[in-house]
């Protein structure tokens, strides 16, 4: 499913998935075309990692 800015609004949307790329963490990118006020196109963030509750993360 993922999640994009046009339904979640957040500041830096792209600085927190480099972020965590940066990190380890497989993310895909998809890109969605979108109407409304502002037509053009975002982008949809899809976590292709497993995750685990413990997990710690550091510089690799």
């Amino acid at each position: 499913m993922g999640c994009t800015p046009i339904d979640n609004p957040a500041p830096r949307w792209s600085a927190y998935v480099v972020i965590l790329r940066d990190l380890g963490v497989e993310i895909e990118t998809i890109s969605e075309p979108n109407e409304g006020d502002f037509p053009g196109h975002h982008g949809r963030y899809v976590l292709r990692s497993g995750i685990a509750h413990d997990w710690k993360g550091g510089a690799a």
